[in-house]
Formats: C-alpha cells, structure tokens, sequence
C-alpha cells in the first residue's frame, strides 16, 4: 500500500495475490495500473531485470510491441 503513495509507474502484485479493495480504490485514484503475476517478487524481479538486459526498452517499436504482449495478458 505504501508504494502507492510514491512516484510509481506501476504497481507490481506478485505471488497470484489480490490487492485489497482499498488498494485497488487508491491505484485507481492515482491512475496507477496494477500488474499481478503467478511468480514470486524475487522471480518477477529477476524476469524484469532479464527483460530489461536483452532489450532497450527505450525504443518506440519495442515499446509498442511490448505493451501489445502485455495488453493480451490483462484482465480489467
């Protein structure tokens, strides 16, 4: 919940947790997208930190395409 309260692009739910009801109320309030994922924090870190190492993840196609990816896998 803290993190919600920073400067965060995102908020990352790891470990196929839910977020609480109030959670979810500040993200959206803030407009902070919440991702949640099946792997633990250490395994999604190290799967963030994969991605970020084969690919710049500055450049406007890449973008595109992963955010496509990204897209197809979120349940609103």
């Amino acid at each position: 919940m803290a993190a919600i309260y920073q400067d965060v692009s995102c908020l990352i739910v790891t470990g196929d947790s839910i977020p609480a009801d109030y959670s979810i109320y500040e993200a959206q309030e803030r407009e902070i997208p919440i991702i949640a994922v099946k792997s633990n924090t250490i395994e999604t870190a190290k799967n963030i930190n994969k991605i970020l190492n084969i690919s710049n993840p500055y450049h406007n196609q890449k973008i595109k395409k992963l955010s496509a990816l990204i897209s197809d896998q979120i349940v609103y």
